[in-house]
């Protein structure tokens, strides 16, 4: 984790590609969207796309921890399986009636004011 000089760290996100975790035929979606960014600039976030292979590791919560997410943006609803990405320390946020591109545009804006997001 980068420290930034005025004691705030970098923030990192991820998206699923689609939007759901879960994704076509029930199985989870092994896409995302990373975005980076430097509380420090306004510079926008850096973004890259991550897939994560199951065969690698199983487990994705476990996985998106390693890609140094610490907040998932989703358009699932809530299904009662939130805990394993808790305790991997990751927040999910969700939108049932938003895009995913107007979810990470909310984010990325929310990050410019120094706002937090809705949990």
């Amino acid at each position: 984790m980068n420290t930034i000089n005025n004691n705030t760290t970098a923030k990192t996100v991820a998206a699923p590609y689609y939007g759901s975790i879960i994704g076509r035929k029930g199985r989870l979606e092994q896409i995302y969207i990373k975005l980076t960014t430097d509380p420090s600039s306004e510079a926008q976030p850096r973004q890259e796309i991550c897939i994560w292979n199951p065969k690698d590791t199983s487990n994705l919560p476990e996985w998106l921890s390693q890609q140094g997410i610490e907040t998932l943006l989703c358009t699932d609803k809530d299904t009662g399986s939130e805990l394993p990405f808790l305790e991997a320390g990751i927040q999910v946020i969700r939108d049932l009636y938003g895009d995913i591109e107007d979810m990470i545009s909310t984010w990325s804006n929310q990050r410019l004011q120094n706002r937090p997001l809705p949990a």
